[in-house]
């Protein structure tokens, strides 16, 4: 019976080939792997010649294969199953081989459900090391964390080439074990109440956190009472502290509270802990005025309109363009297009005695032909803009869009201190302004009329 099919080859040659490639697949299932030298075969056939080779070592066993050198092995295994975090030497790995040459580098990572947090390095070990007398080690250390999270597990893979090379060799797990402790943090002594201007200290208390430790602090609620809304400080001895200090203003504005957070990493970090309400106590007083103070230049316009702007100027009562504000017996007109009337105010020498400003207009609808019946539709705008010394707006006060009184009448906008309590004190100006329009095409003789605009300071 044919072996395999060989003896039903056609040739010798043929024959000899297949002997040979069926022995070389067999050698290396057994663990044997060997080239082969057709050097030193006794015989070769060309087709069905035979040649006869002659050899020094004669019919030597293990003619015609070359034994090659026997594979490399590897291993590696943890000095122990189990170690602390944070332990001074983490962990070391014995790592051993056999038929590997002195001084071959090898190569090492890590696996496991752990990350680079876990290790004193920041980072996922990974690197080099060097195999002398078939034996090298690969250590590094582990971190405490101060996290909370349970044991972890890892493994160490032993590769060649480089790091991303092929793995050989990979360690039994080594589990982490977790001695962490979650820090805790708390407000221990804090002031029930501040009075504004002076600083009130805030005391904190942790839990396993350690010496040196930065922690922060913001103003929670009400932050714009204070200047300085946010801080840092240091904990030892699991202990710190801070003070806060609202801002001393010139008004009189009541009781207010706030509260503080502490927060981890940055003023913008996690909120760890926050304080109960903490009053500001009042301490601002002022004289009020003696006697109201009228701070407008003009209370009327019988002697012309001096610290008063228009849109498009001021024109006389017989002025038919559409383009200006008539003055007519210490009255404004206004023209059939709308038209502002402003004038702006300092108010800087009273603001700290004066308990609420009031503008007032006086104005009213004239009809066509002085008629007694309303039948003409005008519209008016009285606003008073009150301004800090930057030219920012504080607050507005304004009559919103409303037809002009049929009869002279004081219109009055008030503004107490009351109302804006945190900013009344940096008012320095206002701006009192009435803008108007009549109905139809104006000739002067219909349409809103001011007399006269004051603000009072009292």
């Amino acid at each position: 019976m044919a072996l395999n099919g060989i003896s039903g080859l056609s040739t010798k040659q043929l024959k000899q080939n297949a002997k040979l490639s069926a022995a070389a697949t067999k050698r290396s299932a057994d663990g044997r792997p060997s080239t082969l030298d057709t050097s030193l075969l006794p015989s070769v056939y060309t087709n069905n010649t035979v040649t006869t080779q002659s050899h020094p070592s004669g019919l030597a066993q293990g003619r015609p294969w070359t034994i090659g050198p026997p594979p490399p092995s590897y291993s590696v295994a943890p000095r122990a199953s189990s170690i602390n975090e944070g332990t001074g030497l983490g962990t070391v790995f014995d790592i051993t081989t056999t038929n590997v040459v002195d001084g071959t580098t090898l190569y090492y990572t890590v696996t496991g459900n752990v990350t680079g947090a876990d290790f004193a390095s920041g980072s996922l070990p990974s690197g080099s090391f060097t195999i002398n007398s078939d034996a090298g080690t690969v250590s590094f250390d582990l971190k405490a964390d101060a996290l909370t999270e349970g044991s972890e597990n890892y493994a160490l893979q032993i590769r060649t080439g480089s790091v991303t090379g092929t793995v050989v060799a990979t360690s039994n797990t080594v589990t982490i074990n977790d001695t962490s402790l979650t820090p805790t943090y708390a407000f221990g002594t804090i002031p029930t109440s501040i009075d504004e201007g002076s600083a009130g200290t805030f005391n904190v208390t942790t839990t396993n956190v350690s010496n040196g430790t930065t922690l922060y602090w913001t103003v929670a609620t009400n932050s714009g009472d204070f200047g300085t809304t946010s801080g840092s400080f240091t904990i030892t001895s699991n202990a710190g502290s801070f003070t806060v200090t609202p801002t001393a203003d010139s008004t009189t504005e009541g009781s207010e509270t706030f509260t503080v957070a502490l927060r981890t990493v940055s003023t913008s970090g996690t909120v760890v802990a926050t304080t109960g309400t903490v009053t500001i106590n009042d301490t601002s007083t002022f004289t009020p005025l003696a006697n109201p103070v009228e701070l407008a230049t003009n209370s009327d316009f019988t002697n012309g309109t001096t610290g008063w702007t228009a849109g498009g100027g001021f024109g006389t009562y017989s002025y038919t363009s559409s383009n200006q504000v008539a003055l007519y017996n210490g009255e404004l007109y206004f023209t059939f297009q709308l038209r502002t009337v402003s004038q702006t105010m300092d108010v800087s020498s009273v603001i700290a005695n004066t308990a609420s400003f009031t503008a007032t207009v006086n104005i009213r609808h004239q009809e066509k032909g002085g008629a007694a019946t309303y039948t003409q539709v005008d519209t008016y705008t009285f606003t008073v803009v009150f301004k800090n010394s930057s030219g920012a707006t504080v607050t507005t006060k304004t009559t919103g869009l409303s037809n002009a009184p049929q009869n002279a009448t004081d219109v009055d906008l008030t503004l107490n201190r009351s109302e804006i309590p945190a900013t009344f004190g940096t008012i320095t100006s206002a701006v009192v302004s009435v803008s108007g329009i009549d109905s139809g095409y104006w000739n002067g003789n219909h349409g809103p009329i001011v007399k006269y605009i004051t603000l009072t300071a009292s």
